[in-house]
């Protein structure tokens, strides 16, 4: 394994977990790993790294309200899977080098997991959402066509100088990767469609973020299948849980907690619900946690009666092994690349991955809280202190809570100590 750094001092053989101490002037390198296999093959990976002064700000950037991000062309689809109605729309930033308006040479974007009923958790918590509505044209979500054509636009990097970026954001990320993907072969055909007016030949590049890179995949290698020319010369995955995601069984058991109180965690709890308005928000994090992509993606999940639960998943990682990659129109090649943001931490990891100390406070004049208290008490953690509210004088709750991981704690992962 070999790390070139970009310092002009060429590759260097590493080993994993090493540091390598480098000392850069202000400007861009460019850091490149290799690695060399047992059986010769090479692989070679890349990433840019900008070095600037100390404070420097990023200016330029317009207001999410700047008409000059709105899409040329917005364009919705949807499709009947089942009893359920699957719907994503696609919008168009034409290229400046494209005075006419049509698309020539497209650049197709598949946003990932991003589930716009959730924009109520972010609201409930006074997280400030990207979302907008301009001249008529409406945009929100975790992640939205304007605040990505708008990185691109000004990162300087040419695109969209040379491409039309059409963004396709989805309405049911919830869905089936399958349905999602149905539904983005309707949106490719369109693409294609719309070239051919134009009189273009451009093939097109397909980049899926996380998700979308699944959702892109699935779709391409089924046009393929079924004899439909998708008309791609790259296909890209950014950040893709091809072989599945992973996240720790200790936070997944530790969710699901959570929800059981919430939703079981009598009378205290149901008033302070009234009081913080808090169902939209509950009921919109239980429709995705339990989602059916969500299923299809995590490697560990945890179903809704605290069970682990892996079947959808395996089918799922099945299937998608089975139809493999994008192998390319006939006649015709295509690049199958991957982008990952992330990294590899060999155990023993840190013990525990999160924790969280808290104390509650009760007191004669305090009994709805109190009350809220016992229940919890009671209900999650599993302590017998349902008349501890019943005597004067303050009373206090110390809670430590952590999430380890599997490996460091036997068969605990979850974990809530309560000490009166």
């Amino acid at each position: 394994m070999e790390f070139d750094p970009g310092d002009g001092s060429g590759y260097r053989t590493i080993s994993a977990g090493s540091i390598v101490s480098v000392s850069y002037q202000e400007g861009e390198v460019e850091l490149k790993m290799r690695v060399t296999l047992e059986d010769g093959n090479v692989l070679v990976c890349h990433s840019r790294l900008v070095c600037a002064p100390e404070g420097i700000k990023l200016e330029g950037l317009p207001p999410m309200g700047d008409d000059s991000c709105l899409p040329g062309k917005v364009e919705n689809f949807s499709h009947i899977s089942g009893n359920a109605l699957i719907s994503a729309r696609a919008s168009v930033f034409y290229a400046k080098s494209n005075p006419s308006q049509s698309i020539k040479k497209p650049f197709v974007v598949v946003e990932g997991f991003d589930p716009v009923d959730l924009v109520a958790v972010k609201e409930w918590l006074g997280i400030s959402l990207s979302s907008s509505s301009v001249s008529g044209y409406s945009d929100s979500g975790f992640t939205t066509a304007r605040s990505y054509y708008s990185g691109v636009l000004y990162s300087g990097s040419g695109i969209a100088d040379t491409y039309d970026i059409i963004y396709v954001d989805w309405m049911n990320s919830e869905a089936d990767i399958r349905d999602n993907a149905r539904l983005l072969i309707k949106i490719i055909d369109w693409v294609n469609a719309e070239k051919i007016t134009a009189g273009s030949e451009e093939p097109n590049i397909v980049l899926g973020e996380s998700m979308g890179g699944l959702v892109a995949r699935y779709a391409l290698r089924t046009m393929e299948l079924e004899g439909r020319p998708h008309e791609t010369a790259a296909y890209i995955s950014h950040d893709s849980p091809h072989l599945g995601a992973h996240v720790p069984l200790g936070a997944l058991y530790g969710i699901y907690g959570l929800m059981q109180y919430y939703y079981n965690g009598g009378l205290g709890f149901d008033i302070m619900k009234m009081v913080l308005k808090t169902d939209s928000a509950a009921y919109a994090l239980r429709k995705y946690l339990y989602s059916v992509s969500a299923r299809q993606m995590l490697v560990n999940y945890v179903n809704s009666s605290g069970v682990l639960d892996n079947r959808v998943h395996e089918d799922w990682q099945n299937e998608l092994n089975r139809l493999g990659f994008p192998a390319g129109d006939p006649g015709n090649s295509i690049m199958n690349l991957a982008v990952v943001n992330g990294g590899v931490i060999d155990p023993p990891v840190r013990k525990p991955y999160l924790t969280a100390d808290g104390k509650v406070y009760t007191s004669g004049v305090t009994d709805l809280v109190s009350g809220l208290v016992s229940d919890f008490c009671a209900i999650f953690l599993g302590v017998k202190t349902n008349l501890w509210d019943k005597f004067p004088g303050k009373t206090t709750l110390s809670c430590h809570a952590e999430i380890n991981p599997y490996f460091t704690s036997g068969t605990k992962i979850f974990d809530i100590i309560a000490v009166r």
